[in-house]
C-alpha cells in the first residue's frame, strides 16, 4: 500500500496505544484522522503530529452506538477526500469484575463500544476499501481474549468478537488475501 496517499482512521486514537499508532502512521506519511472523546488530547495530539511534519485530523466524538459510528465514518471519508485505507479499531473500555457484579448499563456500555462500534465502523468503511481494491481492518485485541484471567471477565464482549468478525469480514471482501 503506497503511503503518500493513505489515509487512516484510528479510534481511540488520543492516548495510549491508538496515539502511539497514530503517531508511528503518521511518521510512515499516512495521513492520520484520531477519534476520541477529549478535544484537548485530540487536538494536542494532532499538533504534536502536525509539528513532526505528519498530517493529521481530530474527530471529537463519544462512539456509543451505530448512528455515532456511521457520522464518525462519513466524516473521516470526508476529511480524507472520499478515500479511507485503514481502520484501526481501538477504543474500547474495560471494567473489571466479576460477572455477577456487572450491572446491565455497564454491559450496554461495554458492547456498544466495543463490539457495536467497531462492527458499523466496518459496516461503513469496508465495502469503500473493497471497492478501491485495497485497505485494511485491524481490531485490537488481548491474549485475554484467549486464556482468561480473574477480573477480566467482560473482555468477553470485546476480543472474542473481534477475532470471529476479522475472519468472517475478511473473507468475505477478500477471499484472497484472507488466511485461517
Amino acid at each position: 500500500m503506497a503511503t503518500d496517499s493513505s489515509t487512516a482512521l484510528i479510534t481511540g486514537g488520543t492516548s495510549g496505544i491508538g496515539r502511539a499508532t497514530a503517531n508511528k502512521l503518521a511518521q510512515l506519511g499516512i495521513h492520520v484522522i484520531v477519534v476520541g472523546r477529549d478535544s484537548k488530547r485530540g487536538e494536542k495530539t494532532v499538533m504534536e503530529i502536525r509539528a513532526a511534519g505528519g498530517k493529521a485530523d481530530f474527530i471529537s466524538s463519544d462512539l456509543r452506538d451505530a448512528s455515532s459510528a456511521r457520522e464518525v465514518a462519513r466524516r473521516a471519508v470526508e476529511i480524507g477526500n472520499g478515500n479511507m485505507d485503514i481502520l484501526i479499531n481501538n477504543a474500547g473500555i474495560y471494567p473489571f469484575g466479576p460477572t455477577h457484579e456487572t450491572t446491565e448499563e455497564m454491559f450496554d456500555r461495554v458492547y456498544s463500544l466495543n463490539v457495536k462500534v467497531p462492527y458499523f465502523l466496518v459496516a461503513e468503511l469496508a465495502p469503500l476499501m473493497a471497492k478501491r481494491g485495497k485497505g485494511a481492518i485491524v481490531n485490537l485485541s488481548t491474549v485475554a481474549a484467549d486464556y482468561g484471567a480473574p477480573r477480566d471477565e467482560s473482555l468477553w464482549l470485546k476480543q472474542g468478537r473481534h477475532q470471529s468478525a476479522d475472519q468472517s469480514v475478511g473473507s468475505r471482501i477478500w477471499p484472497e488475501r484472507c488466511s485461517r
